[in-house]
């Protein structure tokens, strides 16, 4: 037998740890409003990428699709069972 011909793997050398990166901090919060039809009401937030260019981060949003209550968008109480589906453009 040899000794200490196989170094491999008993912790010599550089460490490959990862780092603990917060994913948020390369995001950004974006408000949500529903279209003119019904009163532009603000629905939620939603995250998308924060960039330098504004055009990045438009096109970073558009074709998102939000399910919400119609009685959220419009002011009607009886149709609080009816879920209606907002794609952004």
């Amino acid at each position: 037998m040899t000794i200490d011909k196989n170094k491999k793997g008993q912790g010599t050398g550089k460490s490959n740890k990862k780092k603990n990166v917060d994913f948020l901090l390369k995001k950004e919060w974006f408000g949500v409003n529903s279209p003119k039809e019904f009163g532009e009401r603000n629905i939620g937030l939603t995250l998308g990428n924060k960039s330098v260019n504004v055009s990045r981060t438009i096109d970073c949003l558009k074709n998102r699709n939000y399910k919400v209550n119609l009685s959220d968008v419009k002011n009607m109480e009886d149709s609080s069972y009816k879920k209606t589906s907002i794609q952004m453009f």
